[in-house]
């Protein structure tokens, strides 16, 4: 790990800090501030004739002459929630900062809240800028609601006028922070009036260039400023950054001035034009010897039955050593068999039981005969409507001269209590506004960052502000490596004393040697005397031939304290460059499980079936606590690919057919995609089910590199072939080639196999990319939907209900599977270095929803239903690259939210990629940080007429799906029986861990599951969303028991708002009708890329 090699460089910050011991503050504007323990406040006083508008909120006796709480009540809403009944108070902040400064707080939540207070004269725009200032503390944070301003216009001119304040009051500018869940927003809104017709039409600004994430949890102090300039110009600070900026006639929508030409609505389309560049040959014939008949495949006839091939074998055989267990109660249990296992003589011999040849490629195989296409002669280019003059068109080059301003509110409505607004001050000089906050914005800044400031960031502060403090730094860091490599590789004197005196001469005096050597000191003897010390003359000591290059001649022996020397500045030169060590981009393997319930694995409390290797990845990383996905297959493939909504990219409405044209739209750019960039090897094994009628949307066309697997929702995990909507045909392709030759082999197994051989095989130069997303546990087709090897359902006997015991099955090969890829890892040395990501694509279909027989225990509804047993999802995350490992956590976590957590992991800046719903959670995930995710849209389906949104604590239900049939609570529990927790170990998962001694004890591992474990108790009250929406404290309920939309009228109606301005975002959804082209009995009886071929004529040789 790279922490490992920067002890040196911080052995050198400690140098830094044992120096820093005067430290100075400096706020951001360079106001330098004494840093006492009680900071004395005084409010600050500005010349009224400056400003039309200067509030500091100090003084509750002028506030309450001059400002006013409306009486109104709210337009278009029910009575009972209609008054503006939020309390206003001057208080101080709740977080001590300056002594005597006082604040407005809204102290209420959910509630309606207006208050206003008119201007010391009106604002006219003529030939001065507005400046528009002030702070928002967020004390509790805020979950949902604004805490922008308005400025009201002319026509609000009296007390009375303010008393009936509300929000069709006129406005002229609204401008401050709003948020709800991840939609942050930095409003700036002024109405236009058109001066044509003289309607008024709000126009919005950009988005703004800065992150504004922090100002909404971070409960601290914040500045915005509005400039808007004669010139139409504009620019918006927070804390004194500019974070917007541009032209009021350029940089909002809609545009101030509307385009000159627009389409002709009442052009049409000639019905002769024609737009296809490529038509049939129509000359075209199909060639005699066309044989259409022939099969892709056949038989092998020159294939031999290996020799030795056990005919009469079976592949497994019952268990000679099995006993029946003697509490066995055959009236109970049934006639007791004893469990299979893998014939012993098969291991031996080539095969067992009949052999069959292998298929092979047909050389006579033509497939359908398809007339070429030719240029179209009369084609004519695509068409579009002729354009006309817009007859509302209107020229306005000063929308600055907007209507006057007489007064200034703020009507909100916020789910946070506590939201404190100060110094506020409404002005034509930027130099004012400026000044005001100096005096007041700027202590409080100053203040905080001296509580807050560690020692070490005093001291790099202090160092900023002296520059001579780094020379310093680098002399003394390289003095300390200097020594310490010195000290392990310099030179040893008796070395150099015993290569100097070879022999028992006498020499003469070394002109190197220390003058001041006692001449009486005893002789050294050379620990391996030469010949020339035993056998020769003495060396003539008076030679004056210059030493030669070798050892052993003259004074050559020296030259070795050079070679020291450059090995410690080698050293020291490594040293350095290990400071600055970076980490290998981490390898990422994503496992996803099909139609997976919440209470189907072991580490959420279960002891039905087991899952030692998922457990053992969960108990040694993260169990996501709080983990949501989309209630149904492609919509919740489709969000984990773009990270986005399902309702912002047209998938939100059930899932795609193989005879459906249409796909994940092209105009997205998917997770493999983005990976590529980074150098990533890409590979897919399993489930696509994103689209398949053209190449273009298929795997290898969208990012991968590879993919064996199939392409629609579901296959046979034998046959591999797929039964839906009266169609039936073969699913299973190695890239884009139909995988006839795995035929007959268990999915789960190809899958197992592939993921192994491509880990083997990967060039580990680069990153690796693996996605295994697998079949199970998702029904097959009808005539037998649950498919496992009889062995594995014939070990899981004490499960009762049969079709859960094959369930279980499926479940245990996945579970198996996954093993064997984590082994394969930790055998390549790759698991040290990984990301290995587990998830559910969507809640369980229980109690024989969809032919199954998953389990959502305790959580209410089922798969394609949006209670949480629909979309709480059953994942973790395991890396040894987590900084806070073994732990359940909490964090709230969104499907959409894994592809910039998984790029930011990999070092992609997700800042770069615009229009995201997902939110980078690798810091919170990793260190066990406050998730950034407070809002959750669970998914809105107009077709449906169903919609869910989670907002804090507060989940809101309109409308579900099946007429509310699958609304209830279904099991089972699982509970009964003993947890094999030693099973965990003994997992090849669980030893891979094992190996980087990262896998908890047995006691930690109970402890985290008991809290991973889901518990609820208490009365129902009813909900019956098809009637009225439902309201759930989700934190506190979380299996739905309880409706609290009656007794929390404010919430309810908060969400219900939230959901139609979400819903307002949402794009239609892009379903089409089945096309018969797609069926695959067309197409040898095979799902395939049906809109890549000749559809014109397709008509004219098939009858419907």
């Amino acid at each position: 790990m790279a922490h490992k090699y920067r002890i040196l460089c911080l052995s050198a910050l400690l140098v830094l800090v044992a120096a820093s011991h005067v430290v100075a503050d400096e706020d951001a504007d360079g106001v330098v501030v004494e840093t006492e323990d009680d900071e004395t406040y005084e409010s600050p006083t500005i010349d009224p004739k400056k400003v039309y508008l200067a509030e500091h909120f100090d003084d509750e006796a002028a506030f309450k002459k001059k400002w006013v709480v409306s009486e109104a009540k709210k337009q278009g809403v029910d009575e009972d929630i209609a008054k503006y009944d939020g309390k206003w108070e001057i208080q101080a902040p709740s977080r001590h900062i300056l002594k005597n400064d006082l604040g407005l707080v809204l102290t209420t939540e959910a509630k309606h809240a207006a208050i206003s207070a008119l201007l010391n004269k009106p604002f006219e725009f003529k030939d001065k800028p507005l400046v528009v200032q002030y702070e928002v503390t967020m004390q509790e944070g805020q979950n949902c609601g604004g805490a922008y301003i308005k400025l009201l216009s002319r026509g609000t001119n009296t007390v009375g006028d303010l008393r009936r304040f509300h929000d069709q009051t006129p406005y002229t500018i609204m401008f401050g922070p709003d948020k709800c869940g991840n939609d942050n927003k930095l409003h700036f809104i002024f109405r236009h009036q058109n001066p044509k017709n003289g309607t008024i039409e709000e126009k919005h600004s950009k988005k703004p260039t800065q992150r504004l994430d922090d100002i909404y949890k971070d409960k601290e102090p914040h500045l915005y400023t509005l400039i808007v300039r004669p010139d139409n110009t504009f620019t918006v600070l927070v804390d004194n950054k500019e974070a917007n900026a541009g032209s009021l006639l350029e940089d909002f929508t809609p545009p101030v001035n509307p385009p000159e030409e627009i389409d002709d609505p009442d052009d049409r389309k000639p019905e002769d034009w024609d737009e296809r560049e490529k038509i049939v040959d129509p000359t075209a014939v199909k060639p005699e010897d066309w044989d259409e008949t022939e099969p892709a495949q056949i038989l092998d006839p020159n294939a031999m039955k290996p020799d030795g091939w056990l005919d009469n074998e079976p592949e497994t055989i019952p268990d000679p050593e099995a006993k029946k267990p003697d509490d066995w109660d055959e009236e109970m249990d049934g006639s007791w068999e004893a469990p299979l296992i893998d014939n012993p003589r098969c291991a031996e011999a080539p095969g067992c039981g009949e052999w069959r040849p292998p298929a092979i490629p047909n050389p006579k195989y033509k497939g359908p005969w398809r007339a070429p296409l030719i240029s179209n002669p009369n084609y004519r280019g695509r068409w579009a409507p002729r354009r006309i003059p817009n007859p509302h068109y209107f020229r306005d080059d000063h929308p600055f001269r907007m209507t006057p301003v007489h007064a200034v509110g703020f009507e909100l409505w916020s789910m946070s209590p506590m939201l404190l607004f100060d110094n506020l001050i409404i002005t034509d000089d930027v130099g004012v506004a400026e000044e005001w906050a100096r005096t007041t914005y700027a202590l409080k800044r100053a203040k905080i960052t001296s509580d807050s400031e560690s020692v070490v960031e005093r001291a790099l502060k202090w160092a900023g502000a002296n520059p001579w403090v780094w020379a310093a730094l680098i002399v003394v860091s390289f003095v300390i490596v200097g020594s310490v490599a010195y000290c392990c590789c310099g030179p040893k004197p008796q070395d150099i004393d015993a290569d100097i005196k070879k022999t028992d001469a006498m020499t003469e005096a070394d002109p190197h040697s220390d003058e001041d050597e006692p001449e009486d000191r005893p002789e050294e003897k050379p620990e391996r005397p030469g010949k020339a010390g035993l056998e020769e003359p003495e060396p003539d000591t008076t030679d004056t031939t210059p030493p030669a290059e070798t050892e052993g001649a003259g004074d050559a022996p020296r030259k070795r304290k050079p070679r020291n020397r450059l090995t410690m500045w080698t050293l020291l030169f490594f040293s350095c460059v290990l400071c600055l060590h970076i980490e290998a981009r981490p390898n990422i393997i994503l496992f996803i499980a099909d139609d997976l319930g919440w209470n189907d694995v072991g580490f959420h409390g279960s002891n039905q079936v087991p899952t030692p290797n998922i457990d053992a990845l969960a108990a040694a990383g993260l169990s996501l606590h709080n983990y949501y996905v989309t209630p149904i297959c492609t919509p919740s493939r489709a969000s984990l690919m773009t990270g986005k909504y399902a309702i912002h990219t047209g998938m939100q409405h059930t899932v795609i057919f193989g005879s459906e044209p249409r796909g994940l739209p092209l105009s997205e750019k998917l997770l493999p995609q983005y990976l590529k960039e980074l150098g990533y090897s890409t590979h897919l094994v399993g489930k696509w089910h994103l689209g398949s009628y053209k190449r273009e949307y298929l795997p290898m066309s969208r990012g991968f590199d590879s993919h064996l697997g199939f392409w629609t929702g579901k296959i046979d995990l034998y046959d591999h072939t797929n039964e839906e909507k009266g169609s039936w045909g073969t699913d299973f392709r190695r890239g884009y080639e139909v995988a006839y030759d795995l035929y007959g082999r268990y999915a789960t197994d190809i899958y197992t196999d592939e993921a192994v051989k491509i880990i083997n095989s990967h060039n580990r130069t680069s990153p690796l990319f693996l996605m295994v997303s697998h079949s199970a546990v998702h029904s097959g087709n009808p005539a037998e939907p649950l498919r496992a090897p009889d062995r594995v359902v014939d070990n899981l006997t004490h499960i009762q209900h049969y079709q859960r015991r094959k369930f279980a099955a499926m479940l245990t090969k996945m579970d198996e599977s996954i093993g064997e890829v984590v082994r394969a890892l930790q055998a390549r040395g790759l698991l040290e270095n990984s990301i290995v990501m587990f998830s559910t694509d969507n809640g369980g279909p229980a109690d024989g929803f969809n032919d199954n027989a998953a389990s959502n225990y305790p959580l209410r509804g089922v798969k394609n239903t949006l209670w949480e047993g629909g979309v709480r999802g059953a994942g973790l995350v395991f890396s040894p690259l987590l900084e806070r490992p073994a732990r359940v956590a909490r964090q709230r976590v969104h499907i959409v939210d894994w592809l910039p957590t998984l790029l930011n992991a990999a070092g992609y800046d997700v800042s770069t990629i615009p229009g995201l719903d997902g939110l980078d959670q690798w810091a919170a995930l990793s260190r066990d940080c406050e998730s950034r995710r407070t809002t959750l849209v669970h998914n809105i389906d107009d077709e449906f007429a169903s919609a869910a949104i989670t907002v804090g604590k507060w989940k809101l239900h309109k409308g579900t799906n099946y007429n509310g049939n699958w609304d209830g609570w279904y099991g089972p529990s699982g509970r009964e029986g003993a947890y094999d927790v030693a099973s965990l170990a003994t997992s090849p998962a669980g030893q891979a861990i094992t190996q980087l001694g990262l896998l908890p004890d047995i006691q930690k591992i109970l402890q985290l599951r008991e809290e991973a474990t889901v518990q609820c108790s208490g009365a129902v009250t009813p909900c019956r969303p098809l009637e009225a929406p439902c309201l759930f404290d989700i934190e506190a309920d979380p299996c739905e028991l309880n409706n609290l939309a009656d007794s929390e009228p404010g919430i309810l109606l908060g969400l219900l708002q939230e959901l139609e301005r979400v819903n307002r975002t949402a794009v239609p959804p892009n379903n089409k009708p089945l096309d018969p082209r797609g069926d695959p009995k067309h197409w040898g009886w095979t799902y395939t890329n049906f809109g890549d071929f000749d559809l014109d004529n397709f008509y004219s040789r098939y009858q419907f």
